[in-house]
Parts: structure tokens; sequence; C-alpha cells
């Protein structure tokens, strides 16, 4: 028996799910500049974009490559007035470090992929804040940077177990 052919609406749904974690991605970025009513949300926001290039780095990096990495670091940079090219650097180097740690994190218990997020929260965290000073001369607290970094692990299985699994089981395989 010969598979139909998929009709174009079907072809379209394809297509349009495999943009999924990049427009999740990018929602995650604008997560971080929402008025959500809290003293200093801007700059203790957590790393949301962060959380999503991790995981999607991890479970599909074929539907996240590093230009796409770049550009929604890039988007990120533009959102909250850092440094341009900061987040953009940060996200890439965190795109192609997880995809090369994805056989060691993939099908593993989530335990796992959160416990690796750990030290990936902090060094980006220590490099944010190094670019940060470098950049502009000027050092940004230390404090608000362990708040980022803290909330961001912490947040990191809500963001996963509410979003991020949901969305990957609509893709198609890959």
């Amino acid at each position: 028996m010969v598979a139909p052919h998929p009709t174009a609406f079907h072809r379209l749904d394809q297509n349009a799910r495999k943009l999924l974690p990049v427009l999740i991605s990018a929602v995650l970025a604008l997560a971080a500049i929402l008025p959500v009513g809290l003293p200093q949300w801007g700059t203790l926001a957590p790393p949301f974009l962060l959380i999503g290039v991790f995981y999607w780095s991890i479970v599909r990096p074929d539907l996240l490559p590093p230009t796409a990495a770049f550009l929604l670091g890039l988007f990120q940079d533009l959102l909250t007035g850092m440094p341009i090219g900061s987040g953009a650097l940060i996200m890439v180097i965190t795109q192609w470090t997880m995809r090369g740690q994805q056989r060691y994190l993939i099908n593993r218990p989530f335990f796992l992929m959160w416990a690796a997020f750990g030290p990936v929260v902090m060094i980006a965290g220590v490099l944010d804040w190094l670019i940060y000073a470098l950049l502009t001369f000027h050092p940004a607290p230390v404090d608000g940077a362990l708040v980022r970094m803290g909330l961001g692990f912490v947040l990191f299985p809500v963001v996963a177990w509410l979003i991020l699994i949901p969305a990957h089981r609509t893709l198609p395989p890959g």
C-alpha cells in the first residue's frame, strides 16, 4: 500500500511546528521584559531565553541552529538594553556546548537535565556580568547576577514542564 501524499495543509502544519522552538524561545525572551509589578524586575528577571536555548539544544538541536540562537540573543539584547552581542554570544556558546553534550542528556531522567543546567546558568551569568562590566566600564551589582542565576535554576523545571515539554510533544519526529 502506497502512503498518500501529504496535503498542502499537512505540509504547512509540519513546517509551522518546526518553527515552534524558535518562536517559544522568542516568547521566553519577551517574558524577561514583561511588567509583572515586582520592583527591579528588569534587572532581576530570570534568564528565560537561556532556559529555552539550553532545552532545545539538547532535545531538538536540528530546530534551533546556531544562527537562530544568535538572532534570539540579539533580540534579547535589544529588548533588555544589554550591550549588543553579549546575549548573542552567550546563546551561541550555550547552543554549541549543549549540542556536544546531547548524547549524555537526551532520553535521561529530567533531573539530570536540570542538574546540567546548574553549571550552564552559573557560567552564563558570570559571562553576562563580565561582558557587561567590560563593555560599559561599570560593573553591575553582583547580587543581581546571583539572583538571576538562582531564579533561572529554580524556574527551569517550571518553564520546562509548563511550556517546553508540551511543545516538544507536538513536534514532528526529527
